[in-house]
C-alpha cells in the first residue's frame, strides 16, 4: 500500500511538473506566448496588410494607365466622326469641279455621314468579333484601318473614292463599344472605379466633339487659308493638290498613338481571349 501511495506521488509531481509543456510555472508559459507568438502574428498581420495596399495601389495604377489610354483611343474615335464638318464644303466642291459652295449641300452631307453609315452596318458585328476575340484586339484592328482609311479620304483623288473612303473608315471602326465594354471590365467590380473610368472615357467623346472641328478647321487647306507661298517646295505643292490631307494626317497620327497606348497599357478582360488567337481567325478565314 505504501508502495502505490508512493507511486501516485511521484506520478502527480511529474504531472504537475510538465502540465505546462517545457516551462515549468504557469507565468512562463504565458510569458512565452506573449513574448514569441503574439509579435510574430503581428508582424505577419502588419505584412499582409501592406502587401494588400501596395497591390491595390499597383492595381489602381494600371487601371488608370489602361483607362488613359482607352481615354485616347475615344478622342481618336470621335475626331475621325466629327473631323469632316468643318471642310466638308469645301472638299466637295475641291473633288466635283461643277459644284460651287451654292449647292455643295449635298455632297458634304454625304462625305460627313458615310462614316456612320459604315459604323450602322458593322456595329453589330463588331460586337460579335469583340466577344469572341476580345476587346483589345477589336480596338487594335479598329485603329490600323481607321490609320489606313483616314490618309486615303485626305488623298482621295475623287469625290467616289472619298466616300468609299468614309464608308469604309466607319465599317471597320469598333473602338467606341470595345472602349466602354474594356473600362467596365477593367474594374472588376469595383464599382468606385468602374464609375470613374466610365465617366472619363464617356467624357472624351465629348471633348472630341469639341476639339475635332477645331483642329481640322485650322488644319484644312492651308495653303489658301494661310496664304502660303507656292513657290517654297514640294510639301506646299502637295497640300495645295490635296488641300485636305492634313486633317486627315493628324487623325492617322492620332491612330498611331491610340494602338500604342491600348497595346501596352490595356489588358484583355475576355478570358475566352486567352484561347483563341489570331492563328484561329486566319484559319476561319481560309
Amino acid at each position: 500500500m505504501t508502495n502505490i501511495t508512493i507511486s501516485l506521488d511521484q506520478n502527480k509531481n511529474l504531472l504537475e511538473n510538465n502540465k505546462y509543456g517545457t516551462f515549468e510555472k504557469p507565468e512562463e508559459s504565458i510569458n512565452g506566448l506573449i513574448g514569441n507568438r503574439i509579435p510574430q502574428d503581428e508582424e505577419t498581420l502588419s505584412a499582409a496588410s501592406s502587401s494588400v495596399r501596395n497591390s491595390a495601389e499597383l492595381y489602381e495604377k494600371q487601371h488608370f494607365r489602361a483607362t488613359s489610354a482607352l481615354c485616347l483611343c475615344t478622342l481618336t474615335h470621335a475626331y475621325l466622326l466629327i473631323s469632316p464638318f468643318p471642310y466638308s464644303g469645301f472638299m466637295a466642291v475641291h473633288l466635283v469641279p461643277s459644284l460651287n459652295l451654292e449647292n455643295a449641300g449635298t455632297a458634304a452631307g454625304l462625305l460627313s455621314s458615310f462614316f456612320m453609315v459604315g459604323r450602322a452596318v458593322s456595329s453589330v458585328h463588331w460586337g460579335k468579333f469583340s466577344d469572341k476575340y476580345g476587346r483589345k484586339l477589336t480596338i487594335q484592328i479598329s485603329l490600323i484601318f481607321s490609320l489606313i482609311f483616314s490618309l486615303s479620304f485626305g488623298l482621295a483623288p475623287s469625290f467616289n473614292l472619298a466616300i468609299c473612303s468614309r464608308f469604309i473608315l466607319g465599317m471597320f471602326n469598333g473602338i467606341i463599344g470595345a472602349a466602354k465594354t474594356s473600362v467596365t471590365e477593367l474594374a472588376k467590380g469595383n464599382e468606385k472605379l468602374e464609375k470613374k473610368g466610365t465617366a472619363l472615357v464617356l467624357g472624351m467623346w465629348g471633348w472630341g466633339f469639341l476639339m475635332a472641328p477645331l483642329i481640322s478647321g485650322s488644319l484644312a487647306d492651308p495653303v489658301k487659308q494661310y496664304s502660303l507661298d507656292l513657290d517654297k517646295g514640294n510639301i506646299i505643292s502637295f497640300l495645295e493638290k490635296f488641300p485636305f490631307f492634313l486633317p486627315n494626317f493628324f487623325g492617322a497620327f492620332a491612330c498611331v498613338l491610340s494602338f500604342i497606348g491600348a497595346t501596352l497599357a490595356v489588358e484583355e478582360t475576355l478570358p475566352i481571349c486567352e484561347k483563341i488567337c489570331m492563328n484561329s481567325i486566319f484559319s476561319n478565314i481560309r
